[in-house]
């Protein structure tokens, strides 16, 4: 009887998982890593974040991994220095962004560099500074 209710219940939280997902309601399963409590039924809302990543000189560095302090890498900048990616958050956000080579041989060697990012901020020009070969970050 017991496993009979638990099946139940189970086929009942499949049903209302369903329906909300239909309705445009989300639920996360897993909790964040920087202890943020999880959100279950809360909307998520499309950020797109752009812009370029340059020399002191203005020119595009390609190959640049960009990655947040709490997810996983989000993109990579093209041949002329630019991304382009979407972030899901249930409203606005900050978040650091983290800009580091991953090529260094191809456009030289530059630093790695956090900076701030504030949803409703738009084309941002992320300028990094070159650093000596015999220097690198490990």
């Amino acid at each position: 009887m017991k496993k009979l209710n638990q099946k139940l219940l189970r086929r009942i939280n499949q049903c209302i998982a369903l329906i909300l997902s239909i309705l445009g309601i989300v639920a996360c399963n897993k909790p964040f890593e920087d202890d943020t409590l999880c959100m279950y039924g809360v909307p998520l809302e499309k950020f797109q974040i752009s812009g370029r990543v340059e020399n002191k000189l203005g020119k595009g560095i390609s190959n640049i991994k960009i990655s947040s302090t709490h997810q996983e890498p989000l993109d990579t900048t093209n041949s002329d220095g630019s991304f382009n990616f979407s972030i899901y958050e249930p409203g606005p956000f900050e978040i650091d962004l983290v800009f580091q080579d991953i090529d260094s041989t191809e456009n030289g060697y530059y630093k790695t560099k956090t900076i701030y990012y504030s949803s409703g901020t738009n084309d941002l020009i992320v300028t990094l500074e070159e650093q000596e070969q015999d220097k690198q970050e490990e």
